[in-house]
């Protein structure tokens, strides 16, 4: 918690005073006029020439300037004297003991401040200032009790004494006593004769209490978006005042204020464009979370319009891209971020290849990812995602080393990684390298720890029914796949193919028949299997339609020997 700043002018104004008082004499404001002045008229006074004692007032106020003076030589001695004398004569002057009390509390000199405060708060008459100033020096000796008696002896003198609040919001926050903290804060809340400032301090205690006390988050979101709202009309001139309201209400979740404010300011920043970006800043992560990426992208490109080398602002721009399903564009703005300065960071590179593997280019994401492993350390993401790429390039033998060397890092380093998605992507790359055995190790791993995902569940029935095994465990597999999607295309293709590997063709039929029914567009596979079911049933003809519309889908030299050897089949 902050003193109140020295007032230089002030200062200048009582050194002037002194001036004037070492030549001129002065009456203190509290000394009552003598007996034979209040008989002479002013000029009598003036050009009298008997001289009259100056006041104590005038005495302590020359022995405070003089303690300044030698502040600011540096002599801390000889000035703590001159305020020592300042004090000891004109005790319960509130200005000085607050100046005096505040110089001892930057110097740490708690002991010292509370001697004076003390002092001046025995009169009657003291200020709640006084007692707020007091109640502070207590609290950073460490004597609570102390400190809760003297703010609050100030709340009553004066409801609006925020300095008096805090001091006890902050005995009650260190103490871990957050509830009781809320309700200090509550009170001041409930007190309309709070300035600007206050209200805004007020806010960011109730900030800085949702921090430490999440679960009282709900009642303090709602009683400081109140606070901010009393808060919200002010000082509308003042940047700096409005920047921090709109800060408070983003963090206290009140978005369509907080992009108010900052709409509204930057109208205002045309002069000032470090603060402008600002407050773009702050708008593009409220759009964001609207999830209102046109309007964050309008923000972000004004941004780079301004400043061309904020790579972090074409780094967002390549991420709204990319959730839009735009990878190209995405690719351009990742590219551009990495090469302003982004290249400091793997994630930048990572997004790279893996759009550049998206949009078909494999080798080109295996050589970002090269440069990758050269410039940074090397960790999973970069061995998941050359397997992928490795996989687009068909090189299933690479793709299964990469996905070694990414399981041997995760246990190593994180083994939550080592999910259920990651061991079907390990499966799956073994099964296409021909390990079945393999393959079958690491997809039952994957259904163990997710037993009802049909996806898994089909993809081991349907490896184990194309490599003729294990057929009953097979149709168990992609019959609980199918219960869970019955019209999903694969799943009916898988059980009529397993039913045909079963020596079952005529119920096969039925699944597959369905399966190129269902099927949005022709497709090659359920056709090849098709044909081979018609030609099981000796339906020659049937076969031989099925075989060529898929061979006009892709070309494959299988189906060219099948369709050779139907050519006595009618």
């Amino acid at each position: 918690m902050k003193h109140r700043a020295r007032n230089f002018c002030v200062t200048l104004a009582l050194a002037s005073a002194l001036c004037w008082t070492s030549c001129t004499v002065t009456r203190s404001a509290h000394e009552p006029r003598l007996a034979d002045d209040a008989t002479r008229s002013p000029a009598e006074l003036h050009n009298s020439s008997a001289p009259v004692k100056p006041s104590s007032l005038d005495e302590a106020y020359a022995a405070y300037m003089s303690g300044v003076l030698g502040e600011v030589r540096g002599d801390a001695q000889e000035s703590e004297k001159d305020f020592s004398k300042a004090l000891s004569l004109d005790p319960l002057s509130p200005d000085l003991v607050l100046e005096t009390a505040g110089r001892l509390m930057d110097e740490k000199k708690y002991e010292k401040a509370r001697d004076i405060l003390i002092r001046a708060t025995e009169d009657k008459g003291a200020s709640d200032t006084l007692f707020s100033k007091l109640g502070l020096v207590y609290s950073q000796l460490g004597r609570d009790a102390d400190a809760e008696l003297a703010s609050q002896t100030a709340i009553k003198k004066n409801p609006s004494n925020f300095e008096a609040y805090q001091t006890l919001f902050l005995l009650r926050t260190q103490k871990g006593r957050p509830a009781a903290a809320l309700e200090i804060l509550d009170e001041a809340g409930k007190c309309d004769c709070l300035n600007d400032d206050a209200n805004l301090e007020l806010a960011e205690s109730y900030i800085a209490l949702a921090r430490q006390a999440p679960s009282l988050e709900a009642a303090i979101k709602t009683n400081a978006l109140v606070v901010l709202k009393r808060a919200s009309n002010a000082k509308p001139g003042v940047p700096n005042y409005r920047m921090r309201l709109g800060e408070d209400y983003l963090r206290m979740g009140g978005l369509d204020e907080a992009s108010k404010i900052f709409l509204d300011l930057l109208d205002e920043l045309e002069d000032k464009p470090p603060l402008r970006q600002q407050v773009r800043d702050r708008l593009v992560r409220i759009y964001m979370q609207q999830n209102d990426q046109t309007r964050a992208a309008s923000q972000l490109l004004e941004i780079v319009k301004e400043d061309p080398s904020n790579f972090l602002s074409y780094y967002l721009l390549g991420k709204i891209a990319d959730d839009q399903h735009g990878p190209i564009e995405a690719l351009q703005y990742y590219s551009t971020a990495a090469a302003l300065g982004g290249g400091a960071n793997p994630d930048f590179y990572y997004d790279i290849a893996r759009l550049q593997i998206d949009n078909g280019k494999p080798d080109e994401a295996l050589a970002t990812l090269q440069m990758v492993r050269k410039k940074f350390s090397w960790g999973f993401t970069g061995e998941i995602l050359s397997a992928i790429a490795c996989e687009r390039k068909k090189d299933f033998t690479e793709a299964v080393a990469h996905f070694t060397a990414a399981e041997v890092i995760a246990k190593a380093t994180d083994r939550s990684r080592l999910n259920a998605s990651f061991y079907f992507d390990e499966g799956s790359a073994y099964e296409r390298a021909g390990i079945i055995d393999q393959a079958e190790i690491f997809l039952l791993k994957s259904l163990e720890m997710n037993p009802g995902d049909a996806e898994t569940l089909n993809y081991l029935g349907y490896m184990w029914a194309d490599k003729g095994i294990k057929l009953e465990k097979a149709l168990d597999a992609i019959g609980k796949a199918l219960k869970i999607e019955p019209g999903n295309v694969a799943y009916l293709d898988s059980m009529g193919w397993v039913l045909f590997k079963m020596g079952k063709p005529t119920e096969g039929l039925v699944y597959i028949q369905q399966a190129n029914s269902l099927s949005e567009e022709p497709d090659a596979t359920l056709l090849e299997h098709l044909g081979d079911i018609y030609t099981a049933l000796n339906k020659g003809s049937d076969a031989r339609e099925a075989y060529k519309k898929s061979l006009g889908l892709t070309p494959n030299s299988e189906i060219q020997k099948k369709l050779y050897q139907l050519k006595n089949l009618p």
